[in-house]
């Protein structure tokens, strides 16, 4: 059944929206049609399950297509990278801030045709926080009253989840989370129907997914996931008829699959970006959230002195870097928040190319002459890795900082980072979506040993970040955010490198990509429609 769109993403929202950098394709205003098959690739590893209880964060494959065959009571929108209603078309939160209510819309359907209820939420939420079932997601609801009761085993269920009624749902938190509604976005937190993984089995469950999202699982061959739309979606059905996703690790072979019209959108890369660009082929872009540095290892040697982290700051142009090393798909970076987190700062302007003043630093902190030092990182990536130490080097040498790169396995980096055998390192963070408290949170002392890899401690930057935690109103957190993110500026813990530019390539019959910030691999495939002229128009 055919039922109107509950939104439509127009050519004009696309393009007056703050979130895209650059360029964005223009289409003459059509009406979206439905049918057609959509092919893409996924460009990361290999999906390891469609079961969001075995759905690790860091499978960012298998999260691409989890996505569009599950739903949860809330999404992102992509866009506009706020909270919006999904199967819980309304909610309310207690004085307490801690009280949260869901009001689930009637009707919606699992798949199977099965209609979601709270009840299967509860069931759903409880199955990732079972230690016995192997999940991924242990942690995810970790401040909701009586969850470590019920992981402990003291407990038959999550004491803070309750079935007020078929749709009304209710959670309550140990201690107030402004980012709680974030975290209910995760793959970890849809909803998944009890009766078809106990009739085929969670194994069976995790390559025969049944969700509740607007597209529904067909097959998994080879590389090859199929989807088709799901009739029923309360959102109405998607205008695709189907989806088929294909795992290209090879960028060479993506980029052909592009050129020969065998792919309809592609996650493009910084040589193809190039070429592609000086040819016109539509393309949607936005900077993605995630954050490129050296970090400096605050307890080692001179970086002790922020003197000597600024002016390892001052002494790298980073625009000409992006240029020629990264062919423009890139944006250099001003602080912490990318442009398109929604805390960015856009009157901070971080640090301006001046080898003088790196100069005049390195002389006022005893290093008149500069230093040496190791930079590891991982052997493979020339973005992130230790191949582009090599960019910069010829610009620090210039104010006598010599730099040695140092290539290695990422896993062996990562621990030489965790044991706190390292000077300094080279690589990106992010990955968490638009949640600036998240975001910058790695920087409070109290995570020093855990993702706070620069060992980096200032007590107004922790008052401000613990502050924020329990602010609500968001105008307000974003204030005290941004008074965190300029200190931390000028303590300068780490080299500001640049925010990259996500973009997604995509042929001229395609229609509804959208610049998603967190991973343009991430799209919300029931706003896509192909033309007639496609040829997989159906």
């Amino acid at each position: 059944m055919f039922k109107p769109k509950a939104k439509v993403l127009t050519v004009a929202l696309l393009a007056v929206s703050l979130l895209v950098i650059g360029s964005i394709s223009v289409f003459a205003e059509e009406e979206p049609r439905y049918g057609g098959t959509f092919v893409t690739a996924n460009p990361y590893g290999e999906a390891v399950s469609l079961d969001p209880l075995k759905l690790p964060i860091s499978n960012a494959g298998g999260i691409g297509v989890g996505l569009q065959v599950h739903e949860g009571l809330v999404k992102f929108d992509t866009t506009e990278l706020v909270v919006e209603p999904a199967i819980a078309k309304s909610w309310t939160v207690g004085e307490d801030n801690k009280t949260y209510t869901f009001n689930l819309r009637e009707g919606v359907k699992f798949h199977n045709e099965t209609e979601v209820t709270a009840e299967d939420f509860k069931y759903s939420f409880e199955r990732v926080m079972d230690p016995d079932k192997g999940s991924v997601h242990l942690s995810l609801f970790d401040n909701v009253v009586g969850a470590q009761a019920y992981k402990d085993g003291e407990a038959e269920g999550i004491s803070g989840i309750k079935v007020l009624d078929e749709y009304t749902l209710q959670i309550k938190l140990d201690k107030v989370d402004v980012a709680f509604l974030s975290t209910l976005t995760e793959i970890g937190a849809v909803v998944v129907p009890k009766g078809a993984i106990e009739e085929m089995g969670q194994q069976q469950f995790s390559r025969n997914p049944v969700g509740a999202g607007p597209f529904k699982f067909e097959s998994w061959k080879g590389n090859t996931i199929t989807l088709s739309a799901f009739e029923d979606y309360w959102d109405g059905r998607p205008y695709l008829d189907r989806v088929k996703v294909e795992w290209m690790p090879e960028v060479g072979s993506r980029g052909a699959a592009f050129d020969s019209k065998d792919l309809d959108a592609v996650v493009a890369m910084p040589t193809q970006y190039a070429r592609w660009k000086k040819q016109d082929v539509p393309m949607v872009e936005t900077a993605e959230l995630w954050t490129r540095h050296i970090g400096f290892n605050t307890d080692w040697g001179p970086l002790q002195n922020k003197k000597v982290r600024k002016a390892f700051n001052y002494a790298i142009n980073v625009q000409p870097v992006v240029d020629v090393y990264l062919h423009g798909k890139a944006i250099p970076a001003t602080g912490v928040f990318p442009p398109s987190m929604p805390a960015y700062n856009e009157d901070l302007e971080g640090y301006k190319y001046d080898p003088d003043k790196a100069k005049e630093l390195l002389e006022e902190a005893g290093y008149p002459d500069g230093f040496k030092v190791k930079v590891i990182g991982d052997a493979h990536s020339p973005a992130w890795g230790a191949p582009a130490v090599g960019a910069v080097m010829p610009q620090l040498a210039r104010v006598g900082i010599k730099v040695e790169p140092v290539p290695m396995e990422y896993g062996t980096m990562v621990q030489r980072v965790m044991n706190d055998d390292y000077q300094a390192y080279i690589d990106a963070f992010g990955g968490i979506g638009p949640r600036p408290l998240g975001y910058l949170m790695r920087f409070h002392s109290d995570n020093i040993g855990s993702t706070n890899w620069w060992n980096y401690e200032n007590e107004k930057v922790d008052a401000l970040l613990d502050e924020a935690k329990t602010t609500v109103d968001f105008e307000e957190r974003k204030e005290l955010l941004q008074q965190a993110e300029e200190i931390i500026v000028e303590d300068a813990p780490i080299w500001f490198n640049n925010y990259n530019l996500a973009v997604m390539a995509h042929q001229p019959w395609v229609h509804g990509i959208q610049p998603y910030a967190t991973d343009m691999y991430y799209q919300d495939l029931e706003e896509v429609w192909v033309e007639e002229s496609s040829p997989r128009a159906g």
